[in-house]
């Protein structure tokens, strides 16, 4: 491993063959901070393997394109020609626009009127179905074509749009109480907010320190008008409970859980020395697919 890189986790199931790679799957997630994937048996429903490297947060393109080389070159699993690759990406901004105003031709128009835009950025748009509503966000041109050099035939998707759609999917059910979700990653966290099937608040935010991310739970929270001290709050990424993060967040916030894998996979035994909430939207984004 490179120095370049900080190994989180390492975790490959001995049934894992080169021979039937056709069945299997790759589920890739890169951000300003690192990279993580995960393959996946298509015919016996099972997660085999997941791994995940942390990198100096970047947002320049020409780096983030070198360490993309430099990772692959020295994993020979993700080197293969894989029928299905799934990729979420970790953008910087993104905008909702309701179906009915949403323009294919418009979105970058409003990509810009939104959000600064560089030169050399592609504006995407992913369809959410639970929403009625189109998720406009911009990736780097570089990126985009070292992506299909490294994986032809990959299905890129914003990381917060795939978050919400599992939270509706998976929370469509519940009482319409208003819930909080705080998605921890590198540099960034994610704050959505639902009540039933509608998504009432998702931002992103940076942070550098634990203070940052309570001051913006809880001003969200009153912005809401939701109260620390009755609403649940789920946690997912990499945040443990013995953390000073989640002592701060315990300190303000009453009812904390973590969020739970789909039980509709079946998952190789490594898995059990994984929690759960750490790769949350990584492996249940399949969900999405089906």
């Amino acid at each position: 491993m490179s120095e370049k890189f900080v190994q989180i986790l390492k975790k490959y199931d001995e049934s894992l063959d080169k021979a039937h790679i056709q069945e299997y799957s790759l589920s890739t997630q890169l951000s300003p901070g690192g990279f993580s994937f995960a393959i996946f048996h298509t015919g016996l429903n099972k997660y085999l393997s997941l791994e995940s490297v942390e990198w100096d947060y970047t947002t320049h393109p020409t780096e983030l394109v070198k360490l993309l080389d430099a990772y692959f070159n020295g994993h020979e699993w993700l080197n293969f020609n894989y029928p299905n690759v799934l990729l979420y990406y970790e953008p910087l901004h993104t905008t909702l626009v309701p179906s009915p105003l949403f323009d294919q031709n418009q979105k970058e128009l409003i990509a810009r009127f939104n959000f600064n835009v560089p030169e050399n950025h592609l504006v995407m748009s992913d369809k959410l179905k639970t929403l009625d509503a189109h998720l406009i966000y911009s990736v780097p041109e570089p990126i985009m074509r070292k992506l299909l050099d490294l994986l032809p035939e990959y299905k890129i998707t914003c990381h917060s749009g795939n978050f919400i759609e599992l939270l509706l999917t998976q929370h469509k059910n519940l009482p319409a109480e208003k819930l909080m979700f705080v998605n921890i990653r590198s540099g960034m966290f994610d704050i959505f907010i639902t009540q039933g099937k509608r998504l009432l608040f998702h931002n992103a935010f940076n942070y550098t320190s634990k203070e940052d991310v309570i001051y913006y739970m809880i001003f969200v929270m009153e912005q809401l008008a939701i109260n620390p001290e009755e609403t649940e709050v789920f946690l997912s990424g990499i945040i443990d409970r013995d953390s000073k993060l989640f002592e701060i967040m315990y300190k303000y916030v009453r009812h904390i859980s973590f969020l739970n894998l789909s039980d509709q996979f079946n998952y190789s035994y490594h898995f059990s020395d994984i929690p759960q909430h750490y790769f949350f939207n990584l492996i249940n984004g399949r969900l999405c697919e089906l």
